[in-house]
């Protein structure tokens, strides 16, 4: 019996390690946008595991949070770009864009001197 348990155990602790379980936190490396627009793109690092990036809106900044389902060791980690729209709830205007993980991103809206 106590085996039985032991297996079946084991058996869900290799499928949450080969599958992954859960959301991680995945970096933006680049943003694409204009100030009159109300979208922005971006390139995440999520290779080809589907990100879905949520967004914080203020009257002075966007805030950007990328995410993932947990990837599990048969899926790809951050090998390659995934590419991702936002709409915001109004232009982009004046506002500045920053990331979960600003030190991934040299990412700076709106662009100097515009």
């Amino acid at each position: 019996m106590l085996v039985r348990v032991l297996a079946g155990l084991a058996g869900a602790i290799l499928l949450v390690l080969l599958v992954g379980i859960g959301d991680r936190h995945v970096g933006i490396s680049e943003l694409g946008g204009e100030p009159g627009s109300a979208v922005l793109t971006m390139s995440v690092k999520s290779c080809n595991q589907h990100p879905r990036v949520e967004v914080d809106e203020s009257a002075s900044q966007v805030r950007l949070s990328a995410f993932i389902d947990r990837p599990g060791l048969l899926e790809g980690q951050d090998e390659c770009l995934d590419q991702a729209k936002v709409a915001l709830n109004s232009p982009l205007g004046a506002r500045t864009v920053s990331t979960h993980r600003p030190t991934e991103c040299s990412c700076s809206f709106p662009a100097p001197n515009s």
